[in-house]
């Protein structure tokens, strides 16, 4: 038994580049708060932007502007998600091949997010 995790399907175009979304959450994952992370895109004024969703350490303890001051400090500033937005758990469901994360949920709910403005 193997657990494959490569998301290269996945590949995000921001500001002109292919980004996989696996770097973008590696960072974001190097905070202590952070347990998990998934990164989608969605369009912002124009342009495709990541928004990331976070799973965290201790529920409730992310604070959003902290963890984009991390993100600015070691990502290229197209990869720095707009939003870093916390859940409680992801939108998943069962496969063949295991569980797998429903980033098309993520997309609509990062759409949502952008779009109300109380977020």
């Amino acid at each position: 038994r193997f657990i494959f995790e490569a998301r290269m399907g996945d590949s995000l175009r921001l500001g002109g580049f292919l980004v996989n979304p696996a770097e973008i959450d590696a960072w974001i994952e190097q905070s202590e708060e952070v347990q998990s992370s998934q990164t989608v895109a969605v369009e912002v004024d124009g342009r495709m932007r990541p928004v990331s969703f976070v799973l965290a350490s201790i529920p409730g303890s992310i604070d959003e502007e902290k963890a984009l001051a991390h993100c600015t400090g070691g990502l290229a500033r197209f990869k720095v998600p707009a939003r870093i937005i916390e859940v409680d758990a992801f939108p998943s469901t069962d496969g063949p091949n295991g569980r797998k994360i429903k980033r098309s949920e993520l997309r609509l709910l990062a759409e949502k997010m952008l779009q109300s403005p109380t977020a």
